[in-house]
């Protein structure tokens, strides 16, 4: 079995042309509660992994590949760096409903868009989970943007779906009570001529 690295390095962030960074725009409302959120992913770490719980022993234990498990582990090391570089305390909806879109980056490989949405959404959790089975547990990774996944409303497209070609990674979050209503607007409209 070969052996997977556990500390990141400078290999890991070079993505070629592109070194690995996330940069990072986000809004506050009035009350200084987190309002908007845009990250874009650049360089190797564009390519986010599609996580797909495997089983092990007869199906009966729960498996996440460990080279998998480093790459999510990657994204938070950029994702802090982004925060301690620019002064910008931890952000987090909490327990708020959002709206989670995904823009995959260009792939030279096939991938499965909606396993990458379930890396995201996991992704965006606490480290250590508040609730649920694994409540207490540390995962190895994690931001917290939201303290559970169940709060999060998501879609994800390939830059190709909407016609881009991305060479980085585009992640857009909302309250979806600050969206609901356009998206039901929307939908009307577009599908319906309402």
């Amino acid at each position: 079995m070969p052996k997977v690295k556990t500390k990141i390095t400078d290999d890991d962030l070079d993505g070629g042309p592109v070194r690995s960074r996330i940069d990072l725009i986000y809004s506050l409302n009035q009350a200084g509660a987190l309002k908007s959120l845009k990250m874009e992913i650049h360089g190797k770490a564009a390519q986010i992994p599609s996580l797909k719980n495997r089983k092990r022993h007869g199906g009966k234990v729960p498996f996440l590949d460990p080279a998998i498990k480093y790459r999510i582990r990657v994204l938070d090391y950029l994702y802090k760096k982004t925060l301690s570089q620019h002064n910008i305390p931890p952000l987090s909806w909490g327990t708020q409903k959002v709206v989670l879109i995904v823009i995959c980056a260009r792939r030279k490989v096939s991938f499965d868009a909606d396993n990458v949405l379930t890396t995201v959404r996991d992704w965006l959790e606490p480290s250590v989970k508040k609730f649920g089975k694994g409540a207490g547990k540390s995962r190895g990774w994690g931001i917290g943007l939201v303290d559970n996944d169940k709060y999060i409303t998501g879609l994800v497209f390939t830059d190709r779906d909407l016609g881009l070609n991305l060479d980085h990674t585009l992640i857009f979050m909302r309250p979806w009570s600050d969206v609901h209503s356009d998206i039901f607007s929307f939908l009307n409209k577009e599908f319906f001529g309402i």
